[in-house]
């Protein structure tokens, strides 16, 4: 028997459905049994023969000048401008932000959110129909990466 662990993993719903878009199907339409097993594994292991190490957060720089919370807190709001948001936004735009960098858990986005009001990085502006509008106040400098 092959030694085998148990891995749990939180995609998006888009990613998780090109993913079984790649599997190969039986004739009822589902995957092969076994296959997302293995296609994951040949994947986790392409990626481990490419990079040599297994980063969470290679596409993300951190700015070594600022303490960690901090550092997160510009990455979320290199995340909206990147959406070209530059002053104003809904809750929708941060959870799609936090999201990008640390993950869409509803507990993650409100620490996030919390830190981000908490360093003066963003305010509520106003509260209409239940929805709040946040607005920017801090506006990180540019990155050398064009992000």
């Amino acid at each position: 028997m092959v030694d085998r662990v148990q891995v749990m993993v939180y995609l998006t719903r888009k990613t998780f459905d090109r993913f079984l878009g790649l599997l190969p199907k039986n004739v009822d339409g589902r995957p092969v049994y076994g296959s997302i097993s293995r296609s994951v594994e040949v994947a986790l292991e392409d990626y481990i023969e490419k990079h040599g190490t297994l980063d969470a957060h290679t596409q993300v720089r951190m700015n070594p000048g600022y303490p960690p919370d901090k550092a997160v807190c510009v990455q979320i709001l290199y995340a909206l401008t990147k959406r070209g948001i530059e002053n104003e936004f809904v809750s929708r735009d941060l959870v799609n932000a936090v999201a990008e960098v640390r993950g869409s858990d509803r507990r993650t986005v409100k620490h996030w959110r919390t830190r981000l009001e908490e360093y003066g990085f963003i305010s509520v502006r106003i509260v209409s129909l239940g929805v709040p509008i946040f607005k920017i106040l801090y506006h990180p400098p540019t990155r050398k990466d064009g992000c």
